[in-house]
């Protein structure tokens, strides 16, 4: 094989490994003979619309790489304009780039490849985190997606057509989904107008089936999608403790339905000892990993202002004492989520697998080790058995700080971000040891950052 085409297949399988299973962004065998056709074919216009496709896929594979050195700058992306480019040093950029170049704003005659480019570029924008961008463009593959009528059920002269056109729909949605409740706007395509049934495989030869992803994992996703739902109007605010139990039971039932209803190919049973070695033999274990790291974090979410109410309570005596095994009971849940995702965010850095330049991977390190932080804290300031701790948490807590310390010095603009907040955070807990003098107001301001960028998470 030739070194051009050993390097760029290398990316598309980057990306494939990465991202191919919990979302369906083009058939794969198609991209394989298409990418053939752009080096035989050069000046063919259909070939430079391909390419702009493929130049996106090679940049997201980019990003992926262990041995890329990547630097967005540090700045708050709400005070960034949207036609200011993307780094130069961003990972993949010089391919996105040329992309854009190829890129034309479909008009009166879109079609389905314009939706898929058009999530990619969404995709990209997230990762790179040009938040607006991606939003914006992630509306327009919905509203080429509705033109297209992708999201009501059709008669297809193939069955691959039909399933592709079904996964593409429901890709769209999702990135949309995620996309638009990162900046707090309504999505432009709703659960509810989305008519067509989710992926199946029936009927599709083996050889058709080697265009997609693993179906059960993408139905994982569109799953927690909806189970995520559920939990959007119920997060606690601090103060609220009475009769919050309540409040959240549902949303708890509803993510434990979905845990239920996990096919058992794609299942983890025990986070003891982070992924099971079964398990990280598969090749669509990334995927699956991101889906319950994304699993554990509503909960991290949905639970977390329970330790604020503790530590409120510790300090003012503001909880009556009935409420407080409630209290307890949910902080346990919140702290054996955080745990599970440290423990899978390690087993993939152990076995090569952890995106180094990746945004989730570093909100979900931080996002656990504040749990951790906390529940330290109310263990020494006033034992509340809020969890009976691992043996190996304090090594497991030493490192996942190293890793996204190492994250951070790689180039991973949210690892430095979450590196400098998490020693905020300490610090403002280390404070609370010194006396009455803390208020749970001094915590408040921590939270609320976490909260504004995962509304949206995926």
């Amino acid at each position: 094989m030739p070194l051009w085409k050993r390097k760029k297949v290398g990316l598309i399988d980057l990306f494939e490994t990465y991202m191919g299973h919990d979302y369906h962004w083009y058939l794969k065998t198609d991209l394989r003979t298409d990418l053939e056709k752009a080096y035989r074919e050069p000046n063919s216009l259909a070939v430079r619309e391909k390419l702009c496709k493929m130049l996106i896929i090679w940049a997201l594979g980019a990003s992926y790489s262990r041995y890329t050195q990547a630097y967005v700058p540090l700045v708050d992306s709400d005070h960034v304009s949207d036609s200011a480019p993307i780094c130069a040093k961003c990972p993949g950029v010089e391919f996105f780039d040329q992309a854009m170049t190829f890129f034309k704003m479909p008009s009166e005659e879109p079609n389905i490849d314009h939706v898929e480019v058009l999530n990619l570029i969404a995709w990209y924008c997230f990762s790179m985190n040009r938040r607006k961008t991606a939003y914006m463009y992630a509306g327009l593959a919905s509203r080429i997606a509705r033109t297209l009528s992708l999201h009501t059920p059709t008669v297809e002269s193939s069955r691959l057509r039909s399933e592709h056109k079904k996964r593409v729909l429901w890709t769209t949605y999702l990135i949309d989904w995620m996309t638009s409740l990162a900046i707090g706007q309504r999505p432009t395509l709703l659960l509810g107008e989305v008519e067509v049934e989710t992926p199946c495989n029936d009927d599709l030869s083996e050889e058709e089936q080697l265009q997609f992803g693993n179906k059960e994992v993408l139905n994982m996703n569109i799953d927690l999608c909806r189970a995520q739902m559920q939990t959007a109007t119920a997060r606690l605010q601090p103060g609220n403790h009475a009769g919050l139990r309540n409040k959240i039971q549902p949303s708890i039932d509803f993510l434990q339905q979905w845990q239920a209803g996990v096919a058992q190919s794609c299942a983890f049973t025990s986070f003891d000892s982070g992924i099971p070695p079964d398990m990280l033999r598969k090749p669509e274990v990334r995927s699956i990993s991101s889906i319950y790291l994304r699993y554990h974090q509503i909960f991290i979410l949905l639970m977390r202002p329970v330790f604020l109410a503790l530590l409120d309570h510790v300090f003012n005596g503001s909880i009556s004492n009935d409420v407080i095994e409630d209290l307890i009971a949910l902080a346990r849940q919140c702290m054996s989520a955080a745990r599970c995702n440290l423990r899978i965010l390690e087993s993939l850095n152990r076995v090569g697998k952890i995106a180094r330049h990746g945004f989730w991977e570093s909100l979900h390190l931080f996002s656990a080790l504040k749990i951790f932080a906390l529940g330290t804290l109310l263990s020494e300031i006033r034992p509340f058995e809020t969890d009976s701790h691992a043996d190996d948490d304090p090594t497991l807590a030493l490192t996942s700080k190293a890793l996204l310390q190492d994250m951070a010095d790689s180039g991973n603009f949210a690892a430095k971000g979450h590196v400098k907040m998490l020693s905020d955070v300490e610090q403002v807990l280390q404070n609370a040891t010194h006396g009455p003098d803390f208020s749970i107001g001094d915590y408040l301001h921590f939270d609320s950052f976490e909260d504004e960028i995962m509304l949206g998470s995926s």
